[in-house]
């Protein structure tokens, strides 16, 4: 795993969509984030405390990181849905609170 890297859901999608948690430490605020597939887009959701921002990155390789968003937690939680997921081998997501 590259250094630095934290707060990875990784996501492996193809064939059998499997889904895989690279274990981080999670900062005091992010308390958590799932991902599942549903009715074919892959949804991730992320739930910390209210009114905290986060930054939503993409990557094909956990090397090169692409921003995606930045969006606030205004109840706690944020779901958001990736509609092109399965148009990778493979793609991962990273949350970082600010």
């Amino acid at each position: 795993m590259p250094p630095g890297l934290s707060n990875v859901l990784a996501i492996s999608v193809g064939g059998e969509h499997k889904l895989a948690l690279v274990k981080a430490a999670l900062s005091p605020t992010l308390q958590n984030t799932t991902g599942q597939f549903v009715n074919g887009e892959f949804q991730l959701q992320v739930t910390g405390l209210p009114f905290q921002n986060f930054v939503l990155e993409v990557s094909p390789d956990l090397e090169q990181w692409y921003f995606v968003m930045t969006n606030m937690l205004a109840t706690g939680t944020f779901t958001f849905t990736d509609s092109q997921a399965t148009n990778f081998p493979k793609r991962f997501y990273r949350v970082t609170m600010q």
